[in-house]
């Protein structure tokens, strides 16, 4: 039996994503994680502290880890895939000696030689034997899959790869924290400005040719911008929800917006949907695109 399997993932199949990241150890065999936890004054309880969203940044940090790992080799993938180091994987159980089990699925927080320990997405620390258990995992569209009985050593003794630690995770969280703020900032200035201050509006686009779509009319470039929104009817903009997420794929310093709410326009009332691109111009934010619709 092989040890690791790769094969193609088709939509659907399973709707989990997951990351992973890895630790170099120095001394006694422990995870940076939980070292982390035990300086706080818990043991490996404390992991049951832990939030299945405040370890999601962890994600970034494991795809970068195993995109390098694929582009350095070129074969014998399934040999490496049970040399890797686990921790800050999304893993799911897919076969187990105990039946209610399958399924189950977490963010890896501490590996033994015989556990899988994850967090779920309801928070629950759950405590996976490796012994009789297959896992698998997602990505670029792959399913990738790992059989247990041959990983019954903890990873710094199966390969030493990737350090990661806690104090990175908890930057990249706090990174991620504060572009979401000066995103939403940003996003009440623009409302503030197409609502009363339609003048401010062409500081808001990029220099680059912006673009924007009102409700499939499209419009390009500052001053067509500036020219059309001008001639809008007077607004009032109310939010329900404004979504800042960052747009890793593009780079630092861009964001993806998604907002929902009530608009009155020209005295009638319509639901609408906001959907802004945004990059990073001279320290602060500007509009390269945005998709602006009325909901029916």
């Amino acid at each position: 039996m092989n040890m690791a399997t790769t094969s193609k993932y088709s939509l659907g199949e399973f709707n989990v994503h997951l990351d992973r990241s890895s630790k170099k150890r120095r001394g006694k065999p422990r995870t940076d994680l939980l070292n982390v936890v035990r300086r706080r004054g818990g043991g490996k309880d404390a992991f049951k502290e832990l939030k299945y969203n405040e370890l999601r940044p962890m994600y970034d940090l494991w795809c970068g880890y195993f995109k390098s790992v694929l582009e350095e080799i070129h074969d014998d993938l399934d040999q490496r895939l049970v040399k890797l180091d686990y921790h800050g994987s999304i893993l799911m159980v897919t076969s187990a000696d105990n039946p209610s089990m399958i399924g189950l699925n977490g963010i890896v927080v501490y590996e033994s030689k015989k556990t899988f320990q994850l967090v779920t997405r309801k928070n629950k620390l759950i405590v996976i034997p490796k012994q009789g258990s297959v896992f698998q995992f997602v990505f670029a569209n792959k399913v990738h899959t790992i059989f247990g009985d041959a990983m019954q050593q903890q990873s710094y003794l199966r390969e030493h790869l990737h350090r990661i630690t806690m104090a990175d995770i908890l930057s990249k969280a706090h990174e991620d924290q504060q572009l979401c703020s000066k995103v939403k900032k940003f996003i009440y200035l623009y409302y503030e400005a197409l609502d009363m201050r339609k003048e401010k509006i062409p500081y808001l686009y990029s220099s680059d040719n912006p673009q924007l779509n009102w409700n499939g009319h499209s419009v390009q470039g500052i001053d067509n911008i500036s020219r059309f929104i001008n001639e809008l009817p007077v607004t009032k903009h109310d939010f329900v929800s404004v979504d800042p997420q960052p747009l890793k794929t593009a780079g630092p310093g861009w964001a993806l917006v998604s907002v929902m709410g009530e608009v009155s326009i020209g005295g009638l009332q319509q639901s609408f949907t906001h959907v802004f691109v945004l990059n990073s111009e001279n320290d602060s934010f500007h509009i390269k695109n945005d998709q602006y619709r009325f909901i029916d």
